[in-house]
């Protein structure tokens, strides 16, 4: 593990409160970002916490539980992929989608979240007002992260700089009929250039998933009733970490 490496916890309602694991920095919607007047988006935390650094172990301890998880049916014209089987595995496999991009050349992060959020999110949970203050919280954020990473507020991103996240392993803690509540736990890397070191930050979030129009979508309403069943969320550990086991993580293989 590099210096630099955080690990974060978090909850998160729905895809409006738009997560991001950047510079040492857990941003989960607020004040200015809230779905309709005066009224945070549902089920999403404020603020993060606890907060501290995580260092990967020697030793490798093969992990107790793998999952390969269902591929899409097919992709979007946002690059993301939709049509995912109608069971428990589908919905986390939708969720692991919405939670991986990656942001470099002329593709800004803001732009792939955006593409998440309208890709998966619950039709509820995506009116055009909604989706008018996430696309401008989107924004504003792009211009913090690059402030981050060091890296110019506008164009195209340098040579070798990226901003890339993937989900590394889940924890079921809902299932019911059309419904679906899981933990993820994410990486995300950045680098501002070639010749920069890769930095690595991590995440537990809370999602609930709803079976909606012949597709799972993220669901403000589930998420709601997910977190308040008042799960402790897992401890962050990568794969090959003891703790992977004890706290419960299902590492993702690559289907094949």
């Amino acid at each position: 593990m590099t210096r630099g490496t955080k690990a974060f916890y978090a909850s998160v309602g729905t895809l409006t409160a738009a997560l991001l694991v950047l510079g040492g920095v857990m941003w989960i919607g607020g004040e200015e970002d809230v779905p309709e007047e005066g009224k945070p988006s549902t089920g999403a935390s404020r603020t993060p916490g606890p907060v501290g650094t995580y260092t990967t172990p020697e030793d490798w301890t093969e992990p107790e539980r793998w999952a390969a998880l269902p591929r899409a049916e097919k992709t979007n014209d946002r690059g993301f992929g939709v049509g995912f089987p109608d069971e428990e595995e589908g919905a986390v496999a939708m969720l692991v989608a919405q939670q991986s991009y990656v942001a470099e050349g002329d593709t800004t992060l803001a732009e792939r979240q955006a593409d998440s959020y309208l890709t998966y999110a619950s039709q509820a949970d995506k009116t055009p007002k909604q989706q008018v203050r996430v696309k401008q919280a989107l924004e504003r954020r792009e211009q913090q992260v690059r402030a981050g990473m060091g890296v110019p507020g506008e164009g195209d991103l340098p040579p070798g700089a990226y901003v890339r996240t993937q989900v590394i392993g889940f924890k079921v803690v809902m299932s019911e009929d059309g419904e679906v509540g899981a933990f993820l736990l994410s990486k995300t890397t950045t680098r501002s250039s070639e010749t920069a070191k890769e930095r690595a930050d991590y995440a537990v979030v809370r999602y609930g998933a709803k079976w909606e129009a012949g597709d799972w979508k993220v669901s403000g309403e589930v998420s709601n009733r997910v977190d308040q069943q008042g799960e402790t969320p897992p401890r962050i550990a990568v794969a090959g970490d003891p703790e992977f086991n004890r706290e419960g993580w299902t590492a993702i293989r690559e289907a094949s």
